[in-house]
This record gives structure tokens, sequence and C-alpha cells, in this order.
């Protein structure tokens, strides 16, 4: 196919019905070659750039040497606290799930962080602790199944992170939004709130 595969939206990816093809040779990215049903119906796309702007806006693909551009180098004489302690608070016992696969992923890890801290309810541990294979474990006290408020652990944990993400599998509870609240007014570093952070959130 050339540009995008006939059928297919370009925008939103759609389609009632759409051209399957081996390769796609696109003139821009746009957001319909890689949305929805587009894999579905492309199997290997190469971009040639040639034209300077497609509609309102222009879309690029974050490919390997654009992250090895803004990624520092990583020195042999160094050691893992050079690279920064990332933490990710998440879990709950009806929601163990989120927070295992965000610890399986390794993201923070692959893409260069020294140390991944995981922030978890005490009473989660036991089912979590037989997944970790190269993060560290901190217990946060638990209430009623959830994470609890406790502005000593939270400071505790967050003294020498350079990231926190928050959200993933902890449910709703009044404790998570003090907890939120808490961090977006006394953590000045870069917080990422997501999935059930941002349902308590939206009552902040």
């Amino acid at each position: 196919s050339v540009d995008i595969n006939s059928g297919l939206n370009p925008i939103n990816g759609m389609a009632d019905k759409a051209i399957k093809s081996d390769l796609t040779i696109s003139f821009k990215y746009r957001t319909g070659h890689f949305l929805n049903m587009a894999k579905d119906n492309i199997k290997e796309i190469v971009n040639i750039d040639i034209i300077d702007n497609l509609g309102e806006h222009n879309y690029k693909l974050i490919e390997d040497e654009d992250m090895i551009s803004i990624l520092p180098r990583r020195n042999n004489f160094s050691n893992k606290g050079d690279y920064g302690y990332v933490g990710l608070i998440g879990g709950s016992l009806n929601y163990s799930g989120a927070i295992k696969l965000a610890t399986l992923a390794n993201a923070s890890l692959r893409s260069g962080a020294g140390v991944v801290k995981i922030g978890v309810p005490d009473n989660l541990l036991k089912y979590l602790i037989p997944e970790i294979l190269e993060a560290t474990v901190y217990p946060f006290k638990s209430i009623n199944k959830h994470i609890a408020y406790n502005v000593k652990e939270i400071d505790e944990f967050s003294s020498n992170l350079k990231s926190i993400t928050i959200g993933m599998g902890l449910g709703r509870s009044m404790e998570l939004k003090k907890i939120i609240i808490y961090l977006l007014n006394n953590y000045d570093k870069l917080l990422i709130i997501d999935a059930d952070g941002l349902n308590m959130l939206s009552e902040v």
C-alpha cells in the first residue's frame, strides 16, 4: 500500500473494510497508521518523509535514534545510584495484577534508571515478593484492603526518588485521595498519576 491502506481512516485507524498489506510505504506518519485496526492491516510500515506539512498536525514516530540522543552516556566506572531512583506505588488485595505487571515490565530499569522502588500495601507483600526480580520493596501500612495514608511513610519512600508513578491497582479510597493531595503539595520531582490515581484526582 502507498501512503495508507485503502479503507483505513488516516486519523483513527478504523475501517469497515481495509486492504491488508505486507508493506505500507507512507509519505508522512499519521495517527491512523498506529491506532485501532491499523496493526491488523499493516504488517510493516516504511516512512518516506516527502511531505513538509500534512494537515493541522505533524506527527513523528519515536525511534531508537531519538532516544539515544536524549539518554545520558552510561559510564563503565559508575554504580546504580548514579542513574537515579524511581518509585512505583500501586496494588491492593483486589487488584494486585497491575503493580505486578508494572514491576515485571521493568520499563524504568530498561530505560536507564538505577533503582526501582515498589511501594505496596503491606497486606500484598506475600503475593508480590515472589514476582520481584530487580526492584526493592517498600511496604506501606494497609487499611481495608487498601494502602493507608501515612505522611511519615510517604516522606520516607519518596526521599531519594527522582520520580514517582502512583495509581496502578490501588483501587478507589479516601486514603489514596489523601496521598495524591499530599504528593501534589509536597513532592517537587516528577509525579505521574495513573489509573485509580486519576480516578481519585478527579475528585480533588
